[in-house]
This record gives C-alpha cells, sequence and structure tokens, in this order.
C-alpha cells in the first residue's frame, strides 16, 4: 500500500477562535483599540492634508511657468528723427507667419488724420523686393531704384467726411521671411538659422514704407503708433539697431525665433522618446541576463512606439513636412532604429528560449516515482458516472452506511481491456477526502480513504 495524506482536522481552531471572540473585551483591550484607530485615523488625515498641499503646489507651480511662456504684443516702438510736419500714423497686424513658404502677413491700418488740417493726399509706397510675387504686392520685375507705384493712397478730405460707402482704411502686405544660415554673418544681424535646425531655426523680416504729397511729391512723415497681434509658434521681436525712422519713411527690422513653449515641447518629446528607448535597451539586457517570464505584451509594446514616434513627429507644431531637421536626427532617427534592433534581438532569444525548453522537455524520462493525490469529495463523488483520473471513471452508489466507489472502467477509450483489475472502496460515512493513484501510472490500483471527524 501506498501512503497516504491526510487532512488535519481544523475544528480545534474554529472552536478556538469561536471562544475567543465570544469572550467580553476587557478595558485594556478596549483602550489599545480606540489608540489603533486614533493612530489610523491621524494617518488619514495626514495623508489626505499632504495630497492636497502637493496638488495646490504642482496648479500653481505649472500655471506659473506656462504663464510666462505666453507671448505678448510685437515691440513696435521707433521713434520718429527730423520728421516733416505732415505726418501720418499707422497701426500694424501681425497676422501669421509660415516658415514654410518664407512668408509674413501684416495688415496696416490708418489712424484718423486731424480734419483741420488743410487738405491733403499721401501716397504709400513699399519696396516690392521685401514682398513675395505673385501677392498682388509686388512689381513683376524686380529693380533696385525707387517704387513708383503706391500701394496705397489716404485722401484727408475723403477719410474725415467718409460715408458707409467709402472703403475702410487698411491695407496688406505679404513680405519675405529670410534666413541666412548658409550665408555669412552680416555685420549688425544676429545668427540666423534655416528650417533644417527646428526648432531652434531664426529668422527675420522688414518692412519699408514711405509717403508722399500726391501733388508735390514732397516727403511725409511716417509714425507706427502701435502694433499688435502675437503669430502662433513664433516669438517676433523688433530689432531697433537696424531699424530707423525719418524723413525718408521708416525701415523696420524684426527677428523671428521658435516662441519658447515650442521649444519646450519639442525638447520634452525628444527626451521621452529617449527615455522609452533605453527602457527597452534594459527589457532586451534583462532577457539575456534573468529567465524571468516574458509577458506577451513585452512584443506589442515596441510595435506600438514605432508607430507612436511617427504620429508625434507629424504632430509637432510648426516642423517641417519632410524629413531631415535637427529633431529628426537627434530624435526621431536613432529612436527608431534602436527599437527596431532591440525588439528584434528580443524575439530572437525568446524563440531560443522557447525552442531550448522544448527540447529539454522532449529529452526528460517519465517519472517513475508513484504519487499520490488528496481529492475533496465534493470534486470526486458526485451523482452518476465520475471520471476518477485522466483515462478511468468510476461510479458512485450510495448505501445507508457509507458511500461505494467502484472502478469500472479504468481504461482509456481505444483500450479493449482494463489496464488495471476493478477494484472497489467503501467511503464512510462523513468522509470528506480519499487520497487514490491514478490507474494509468504503472498499473497501480490503491485507493485508500480517510476518515475524518464529522462536522
Amino acid at each position: 500500500m501506498f501512503p497516504t495524506l491526510q487532512r488535519r482536522p481544523r475544528l480545534q481552531k474554529y472552536q478556538k477562535s469561536a471562544s475567543s471572540s465570544d469572550s467580553p473585551p476587557t478595558t485594556t483591550s478596549t483602550t489599545v483599540s480606540g489608540i489603533c484607530n486614533l493612530r489610523n485615523m491621524n494617518k488619514i488625515t495626514l495623508h489626505v492634508v499632504i495630497s492636497a498641499i502637493l496638488t495646490v503646489a504642482v496648479l500653481v507651480l505649472s500655471i506659473g511657468i506656462t504663464s510666462h511662456l505666453i507671448l505678448g504684443d510685437v515691440d513696435d516702438h521707433v521713434e520718429l528723427v527730423n520728421g516733416p510736419l505732415q505726418q501720418i500714423s499707422l497701426i500694424a497686424d501681425f497676422l501669421d507667419i509660415d516658415a514654410l513658404m518664407r512668408t509674413v502677413t501684416v495688415d496696416w491700418f490708418v489712424l484718423p488724420f486731424n480734419c483741420s488740417d488743410p487738405e491733403m493726399v499721401v501716397n504709400l509706397f513699399t519696396d516690392p523686393n521685401l514682398m513675395t510675387a505673385g501677392a498682388g504686392n509686388s512689381a513683376d520685375t524686380a529693380s533696385a531704384s525707387a517704387p513708383t507705384d503706391p500701394i496705397f493712397q489716404i485722401n484727408s478730405t475723403e477719410y474725415c467726411h467718409a460715408t458707409n460707402r467709402d472703403s475702410f482704411p487698411v491695407f496688406r502686405t505679404v513680405l519675405k521671411l529670410t534666413g541666412l544660415a548658409s550665408l555669412r554673418k552680416i555685420p549688425g544681424f544676429a545668427n540666423r538659422r534655416s528650417l533644417q535646425a527646428y526648432p531652434f531655426d531664426l529668422y527675420f523680416f522688414q518692412a519699408s514704407m514711405f509717403a508722399q504729397l500726391a501733388d508735390t511729391n514732397q516727403s511725409a512723415g511716417i509714425v507706427l503708433a502701435k502694433s499688435f497681434g502675437t503669430p502662433i509658434n513664433f516669438d517676433v521681436r523688433l530689432n531697433s539697431t537696424g531699424s530707423q525712422n525719418n524723413e525718408h519713411g521708416f525701415l523696420l527690422q524684426f527677428n523671428v525665433s521658435r516662441s519658447a513653449a515650442v521649444i519646450s515641447l519639442v525638447v520634452i518629446i525628444v527626451i521621452a522618446n529617449w527615455l522609452v528607448t533605453i527602457a527597452f535597451l534594459w527589457i532586451t539586457v534583462a532577457a539575456f541576463i534573468w529567465d524571468h517570464e516574458i509577458v506577451a505584451e513585452m512584443f506589442v509594446l515596441p510595435i506600438a512606439t514605432l508607430f507612436a514616434f511617427t504620429s508625434v513627429r507629424g504632430s509637432l507644431p510648426g516642423a517641417p513636412t519632410g524629413f531631415g531637421a535637427v529633431v529628426d536626427y537627434y530624435g526621431i532617427l536613432p529612436n527608431l532604429g534602436l527599437i527596431t534592433l532591440f525588439s528584434a534581438v528580443l524575439l530572437i532569444r525568446v524563440l531560443y528560449r522557447r525552442v531550448s525548453e522544448a527540447a529539454k522537455r522532449k529529452r526528460k524520462p517519465a517519472p517513475q516515482t508513484t504519487d499520490t493525490e488528496n481529492l475533496p469529495m465534493s470534486d470526486l463523488v458526485t451523482t452518476g458516472e465520475e471520471r476518477i483520473d485522466g483515462g478511468g471513471s468510476g461510479k458512485l452508489e450510495q448505501s445507508p452506511s457509507g458511500s461505494t466507489i467502484s472502478d469500472s472502467k479504468l481504461s482509456p477509450p481505444g483500450f479493449p481491456k482494463p489496464l488495471v483489475p476493478t477494484a472497489s472502496l467503501q467511503v464512510p460515512t462523513g468522509a470528506t477526502t480519499i487520497t487514490h493513484r491514478p490507474p494509468f501510472n504503472r498499473g497501480a490500483t490503491s485507493i485508500t480513504a480517510v476518515e475524518t471527524e464529522p462536522k
């Protein structure tokens, strides 16, 4: 007979627990319980207070930092020096900057005249070489001569007595945005970088304008009273050193760079990409050093990350549509290459491990030792026929003195004869566990019952 494992009765344990719970609480236990509850409440309150303080601190700090990243209006103060008596005032509205098309769109508004002055008709001229061709504001043939065709004419009489039929005094210019990355540094100009240096690209543009009286061609002064509007994604600053305003008109030079918010966003995304790449590196290294289990998510995540990197690259604000910017060389290209390499190495490693484990299981001999199992009666003894093991089945018969389990079909399907003789077992009433050895294990026939204390 094979040794059997018996389940220890737990009646005494339950009785002990019940007796201890039924005993009346003492004063000492009540005091200790109250102190513990008070400490737990104080700990929870402390955690809530700390969490609230951290939440407020994070919100205030985040809002304070992002508030400093918001850009204001463009600086425009250029004082008129030695200007003529006749003057007109303009307001500039910077609408849009397109780094891909290298254009800057500006609307110019004429401020009201002093209608008590005598009648005055003023022609406004702009440099056509500083404006884009085909925008309706540039000459067909470029020339170094002064422009002769005015871009806008102001009639003070019509302006002061304007009706709803008169046109509003506003005109638009589309200026050229210039980057001088490939040229030598020009004295008086800051260093320039083209779109390839995104998000650290730098540009500049110029606005040149002068005014003449229509009847005498005498110069009139132009005062840029104010400018407003902040182009999205860009920081526009007036270059006071290169700007001037006199009797010959004004020349305004502006430096353009990416806003601090755009630069911060791109840098954070690049750092996040590198952190993910380094994490995949350590996952791959761990697969070679430690024989830990590799879950299926470890293979899905690299593929999802590859698509995420490319989609994030396409959604960067103002980024060039093609490939070849600085952010691509330092952030996107190496990340995609390394993650692809790490994923391939990880897959090969896992495949090699699975093949090795399968080969070891195939070479391993079948176990010769006999084992016994402790099965609850609920798992084995039911009504009707019940399978006792992987190949045999048993039949339960009830009797007043107990239950009888008979092995009537101990051979697996397909075998004409049983592998072991038929055996029967009388299970006493109140038995909760039987111990048996599967009949397929080298012809064993022992089926024994273990009687436990009735409940």
